[in-house]
């Protein structure tokens, strides 16, 4: 890959992941009700369905990036243990994890290579974890590669 290529690709992320984190609409800071256990969290198999679902969902145009944050925390409720979130991915062979560190976890799905498919596409992922290791919110978006 060539260099500007590079760092193109890694602006784009940057980009979108200070986009999703400024969505209002995108992150939900509220865990389950007092008291309400928390649904349990997908399996690899689920997480596969997901992504199918996000890549299924209107495409987006051009510079175009759609919230589907939402969708994500279907599959993975809100109050999910971390390991239980970070083992889906690692177990999921489309996703890569591409930040982890003790309060988030930033996962990536690209679909097709930007300059070599059209219609590359990627969806970039951010859990945010309490300090009990709790899934507190999530953003997400859905972008072209360019």
């Amino acid at each position: 890959m060539f260099p500007t290529q590079a760092g193109f690709a890694a602006a784009a992320m940057a980009l979108a992941l200070a986009a999703a984190a400024s969505s209002p609409a995108s992150a939900v800071a509220a865990g389950p009700r007092d008291g309400a256990p928390a649904r349990a969290a997908a399996a690899p198999a689920d997480i596969a369905r997901m992504l199918d679902e996000i890549h299924a969902s209107p495409k987006p145009a051009r510079f175009e990036q759609r919230d589907v944050a939402a969708i994500v925390r279907r599959h993975l409720p809100l109050g999910s243990d971390r390991a239980t979130v970070a083992g889906v991915f690692e177990a999921s062979p489309g996703a890569r994890i591409v930040e982890d560190s003790a309060d988030t976890l930033v996962v990536r799905d690209d679909r097709g290579r930007a300059l070599l498919d059209p219609a590359a596409r990627s969806v970039v992922m951010r859990f945010s974890f309490d300090a009990a290791g709790r899934l507190a919110a999530v953003s997400a978006v859905y972008f072209k590669n360019q």
